[in-house]
């Protein structure tokens, strides 16, 4: 068995144990999630034509900050960004 299966089985058990023990965290979990893959989609729309628009950017993260997705969005960019070689 690989790591990455384990750790997804890991993953899987700590959601829905929270999804059990919490269903309102659990809801907001899910809308967290739906909306950092909104905005890495547009995102993804942003660099479709190779010009980096820093405010395009900037918005984008504005436009998550409120859900709780800012600090996830910009660590995934992060995080990607740091893997480049």
């Amino acid at each position: 068995m690989s790591l990455s299966i384990i750790a997804a089985m890991g993953i899987g058990k700590a959601i829905r144990a929270v999804q059990i023990a919490n269903p309102t965290a659990y809801e907001g979990f899910k809308q967290v999630i739906g909306v950092a893959g909104m905005a890495l989609s547009r995102l993804s729309d942003v660099l479709e034509d190779d010009k980096i628009d820093a405010e395009e950017i900037d918005n984008i993260i504005d436009d998550v900050q409120d859900s709780g997705a800012g600090r996830l969005v910009v660590g995934l960019i992060m995080g990607a960004l740091s893997r480049v070689r």
